[in-house]
């Protein structure tokens, strides 16, 4: 039997790391792209290439080297990001500003576009990104991190409902203590109150990473009925073993999407 596939953009993050070894450790083959690579390798991968997300060039490489090792793709997990530039709008340097938009949103996007067609002809494949922070609210101070996932968020729905042959997916995983944190700790008063809650968060173990692998598994388990939602890895009652948060998604197209609604107004139709 041949063993599935899975590229994980962002394997040397903290999430990325720990889910190229537990799907290794379930069979399947493992690649990864990484962006910072004086971090000490944390990540388990058959194949793995350096990606500067920040870089056209780079991601047009990286899609090169893909394409050569000619690999059907049956899950794509987006596990790269950063929060900076940190502090108000107009007190950030833009040409960081749009660095950040790079790295969170138009390099995977072109990323993906560059591989779309080496997905798995077998099996319906899936493609998984993270959003959080910010999604629900104004996320002062980091508004490139939070505008790169909002975008993730609408992608994620018209991909699904453009491309029916696959299943995308986007997850807020909560709080998950990870290295990237240590980027509004470096920035200290330009986070605004993050800096504080940051501290506080960091005293519990927040969310932890095998939850995140079993909500990804539970989504690409549930296929077509979860694809082109925004999920919560915390908030949402996936694990509910009688399946409401399903027949939910299955009574409203609209459930869990970004949507004006208003009251007394049917939104599927406007």
């Amino acid at each position: 039997m041949t063993s599935k596939s899975v590229l994980i953009i962002g394997i040397n993050s903290d999430i990325g790391g720990f889910l190229s070894k537990k799907y290794k450790a379930d069979g399947w083959t493992v690649y990864g792209t990484y962006r910072t690579n004086y971090v000490p390798k944390n990540y388990y991968a058959d194949f793995d290439i350096y990606c500067d997300l920040v870089s056209v060039d780079s991601v047009n490489n990286c899609v090169r080297e893909l394409q050569k090792e000619n690999f059907a793709w049956d899950l794509i997990i987006n596990a790269s990001g950063t929060m900076e530039p940190i502090g108000k709008f107009f007190e950030v340097s833009i040409s960081e500003w749009e660095s950040s938009f790079q790295i969170n949103f138009l390099s995977s996007a072109r990323l993906l576009h560059g591989i779309w067609n080496l997905k798995s002809k077998l099996d319906k494949p899936s493609v998984v990104f993270f959003a959080g922070g910010g999604t629900n609210s104004s996320f002062d101070c980091y508004s490139a991190y939070c505008i790169s996932k909002i975008a993730l968020i609408k992608i994620t729905e018209l991909l699904d409902s453009e491309y029916s042959e696959c299943n995308f997916f986007c997850i807020g995983p909560g709080f998950v203590n990870t290295k990237i944190h240590k980027e509004t700790l470096k920035a200290k008063k330009s986070s605004g109150l993050n800096y504080y809650k940051t501290t506080q968060f960091q005293k519990t173990l927040g969310t932890s990473l095998i939850d995140i692998y079993l909500h990804i598994q539970w989504c690409v388990d549930n296929g077509s009925q979860v694809s082109g939602r925004n999920l919560s890895t915390v908030h949402d009652s996936w694990r509910d073993k009688k399946g409401n948060l399903l027949e939910m998604m299955i009574k409203n197209s609209n459930f869990f999407k970004l949507r004006r609604v208003q009251q007394g107004i049917n939104s599927d139709s406007e």
